[in-house]
């Protein structure tokens, strides 16, 4: 079994249950540990590996596809993680890099899409306008309220929700 100083923890019982899933017919499985494990953070974005070592011994257990998640937290490569390149350290990099790996089948892009519901559009279009999260969990604290959920940083609607729960 893992402990604090394992670098993997006991995935067994969520690789059976995965597995039941698809025996059950389900179609696909996301892979999330966000907010009850390791949510990656701002200040943090390596734990994001974390994610991508999880979905993978996942996804290679199972024969359906396999969603990651925590990609958000690399945004557009400016972040925290090593290297100088941003292109190297953004989610498009990683999405891409991990999808043709073999790592993931599908990448979830939860916060991303509230930050910038065309993210997908404008990423495959070339566009560079894209609102980026800013990973301050606004959307994340409606959700814990109860309230309707959305980017507070970019839509006025889910500023004004935040500051009348708040």
């Amino acid at each position: 079994t893992s402990g604090p100083s394992d670098d993997q923890e006991d995935l067994r019982e969520t690789i059976a249950f995965a597995r039941l899933m698809e025996e059950s017919g389900m179609h696909y499985i996301n892979v999330s540990a966000g907010g009850t494990l390791v949510a990656p953070l701002k200040e943090q974005p390596e734990t994001v590996f974390h994610h991508f070592s999880m979905t993978e011994r996942i996804k290679k257990s199972v024969s359906f596809p396999v969603i990651g998640s925590a990609y958000t937290v690399l945004v557009d490569g400016n972040n925290k993680l090593e290297g100088k390149d941003p292109q190297k350290k953004s989610l498009q990099y990683w999405a891409e890099r991990n999808i043709k790996e073999g790592r993931v089948d599908m990448v979830g892009v939860g916060r991303q899409s509230f930050a910038d519901p065309l993210f997908a559009k404008k990423l495959l279009s070339g566009f560079t306008d894209i609102h980026y999260c800013a990973l301050c969990n606004s959307c994340f604290k409606l959700i814990f309220q109860q309230k309707e959920s959305g980017c507070a940083v970019y839509d006025e609607y889910y500023r004004a929700i935040l500051k009348e729960t708040s």
